[in-house]
Order: structure tokens, then sequence, then C-alpha cells
């Protein structure tokens, strides 16, 4: 009978023993045994500050004045539209000289076989002020007249149709009699009144020549939409939004990552 226990003890004890191995077995093998991997595609993430570069032109008023805004921030324009008008009870000066530079640019459109010289140009534009300054519009207007047989004009108006052009000049020539001056888009694209002064630095058409030292942070200063104005202020840019560049400084490491002509996906925050 003693036998008969202690062969029934011996028993239970191997199972228990048999028993606690396949636990502890189970228990250190499971994590990789039911490990479940979700499909789906592996990112290399790269969190950085950087520089958005966009193609963009901004202008600046030739005088001082209140200004007069046509289209709200954010609106499509096409090129040779009214952008504003500058009110200013003088300033002729500029005035004569924007006319004299409207005209050249006609007569270079109209092919003009003769060339006006800067020295007669200054000429022209000294005796247009003189006659401003007297009232005198209709030796203003001969002036003007004098000029159609030359061919000097400035390169912003190069890109004008004739009819825009003799807009332009018509109403410059009414500005001197209201005291408005207007300012016209040379370019289509999205009107923006929001300048930071960074525009002339992070410049679209120099980008591929930036290097690690351009990306610094730079300080700015943010502005909006303005009643009034000061000669030289930039008061509104005209963006084209059809591709821009966003210009990132990072270390070696991860610049290993890019490959040419791979895709990545970019998050602005």
């Amino acid at each position: 009978m003693a036998r008969k226990n202690f062969g029934l003890k011996n028993f239970f004890l191997s199972f228990a023993l048999v028993v606690i191995a396949i636990y502890v077995f189970q228990n250190i093998k499971s994590p990789a045994d039911f490990m479940i991997a979700e499909n789906g595609i592996l990112e290399d993430v790269i969190k950085a500050e950087g520089i958005v570069v966009k193609d963009e032109k901004v202008y600046s008023a030739t005088l001082d004045g209140n200004v007069l805004y046509y289209y709200e921030e954010g609106t499509k324009i096409k090129q040779g539209q009214l952008i504003a008008d500058i009110n200013t009870d003088a300033d002729s000066v500029e005035v004569n000289r924007q006319i004299a530079e409207i005209q050249a640019a006609i007569n270079k459109l109209e092919n003009s076989s003769q060339v006006l010289t800067k020295e007669n140009f200054t000429a022209y534009q000294n005796e247009l002020q003189f006659s401003i300054l007297n009232n005198d519009l209709q030796n203003m207007y001969g002036i003007v007249e004098q000029m159609t047989n030359n061919d000097f004009y400035g390169s912003k108006y190069e890109d004008f149709s004739i009819s825009q052009l003799i807009e332009m000049k018509n109403s410059l020539a009414n500005s001197i009699s209201t005291h408005k001056v207007p300012y016209y888009s040379d370019r289509a694209g999205i009107i923006s009144y929001k300048t930071d002064g960074l525009e002339g630095i992070y410049r679209f058409e120099n980008v591929m020549d930036m290097t690690p030292s351009s990306t610094l942070r730079r300080e700015y200063s943010l502005k909006d939409k303005r009643e009034s104005v000061q000669k030289d202020e930039a008061f509104y840019k005209i963006i084209r939004n059809f591709e821009y560049y966003i210009i990132v400084t990072i270390n070696n490491e991860k610049a290993r990552l890019f490959e040419e002509n791979k895709y990545i996906k970019v998050r602005i925050l």
C-alpha cells in the first residue's frame, strides 16, 4: 500500500513539473510567435525648420500718399489691371517721369527707328517738370509728342501692350488734376498686401545659389494692408502660385536618406 502511494506521489510531482515547464516555455516564446505586423509603408520622418520661397514680385510706392485699393487679399488678377491709386497733393515730378517712360515704351512698340539718349530723355523730363509745375498742360503734351519719334523706355513697361500703356499714360495725365497716381499689375497672379521685408532676400530666381548660411533665422516685421504709404515703401505684391521651393538645412546623416528623383512627402506644420 505504501508503494502505491509513493508511486502516485511521484506521478503527480512529475505531472506538475511538466505543466510548469510547458507554461514557462510558452510564456518565453509567445511574444515572438504571436506578433502581428500591420501591412503599410515604413517612413523616415525628418522634422526641421524651413523657408518657403515663392515666385513673387513686390511693388513699392513712388511717392507719399493715401492708398485706394481695388482688390481684396488673395484675389486672382490679370496682367495690366489697376491695383491701387495713391492720392497725393503734389510730387508731379514723379508723375511726369512715369509719363515720359510710358510714352517712350509706346514708341518702342511702334517700331521707332530713332534712339533717345539718356541725356535727351533727362532734358525732356526737366521740360515736362517745368510745364507741370506751371500748369502748362498744352506744352506738356507737346513735349510728349516730340518723344514719339524716339526710343527709350524702362524695362518695367516692356511686358505691357500698347493699349495698356496708353491707358496708363492717360491715367497719369489725369492724376495731375485729380492727384491720383495709378499702379498696375505687370504680371498675372494672386494679389497680397502682406509683406515682411524678406522677399528681397529669399528670391525665387536665386534659390539655387543659396547656401546653408542663407537659411539662418532672420528678424522680420510683418506688415498688412495700410491706408497710407511713404515713398519707396512696399505696399503690395503679386504671387505666381504655380510652384515654390522649400529650403531646409539638415545634417549629413539625414541628408543620406534623400535620393535623386525620389518622391518625398512634405507636411507644413
